[in-house]
């Protein structure tokens, strides 16, 4: 089971809504986001926690978690 801290979740749930990224991509499109940020929205530790969960999953959980994303920001 996967595990995020609120501000992972809602980071997530933002990189995922900027497009419709395709889900080999989505992961990279994360890590390219928060070096990004001008304000980061957590810590370097809990981002390389986070980046270890999503490089774990396959392509299709990751399809799994873009879905889920979407739906709960569109609640």
């Amino acid at each position: 089971m996967l595990k995020f801290t609120q501000a992972q979740f809602e980071f997530l749930v933002f990189v995922d809504m900027q497009d419709d990224w395709h889900r080999s991509y989505f992961v990279e499109r994360v890590a390219e986001q928060y070096a990004s940020s001008l304000e980061l929205p957590f810590n370097e530790a809990e981002f390389e926690n986070m980046m270890r969960e999503l490089q774990t999953l396959s392509t299709d959980r990751v399809a799994n978690l873009q879905f889920a994303l979407c739906a709960f920001a569109n609640i």
